[in-house]
């Protein structure tokens, strides 16, 4: 497989193995994910409005958000790949006992 995207729009097909696996991190990459989430939310609260300037405190925001939407989204492939890994194993081994 090919380790670097030559551009946005290029993608690489996976196995459903592949693809499940592709979703989960290791407990340090999550830490820095969890930590990065932490930070995120921690610039969100402390945000400051003024009235003179709304826009600039709404694109602020909505940027902050769309970080923890995404690092939010992470979270959830993790734990939910996580899942179907350790149901794909136990399918693998129950047909390895019928054989």
């Amino acid at each position: 497989m090919q380790a670097q995207l030559n551009n946005r729009f290029q993608s690489f097909e996976l196995s459903p193995e592949e693809e499940v696996l592709s979703k989960t991190f290791n407990e340090l990459q999550l830490a820095r994910i969890y930590n990065e989430r932490a930070i995120v939310a921690n610039e969100k609260v402390n945000l400051k409005y003024t009235p003179d300037n709304v826009q600039q405190f709404l694109q602020q925001e909505a940027e902050l958000q769309g970080k923890m939407n995404v690092l939010d989204f992470l979270i959830a492939e993790h734990e939910a790949a996580v899942v179907e890994f350790k149901r794909i194993q136990e399918i693998k081994r129950e047909l390895q006992k019928d054989e």
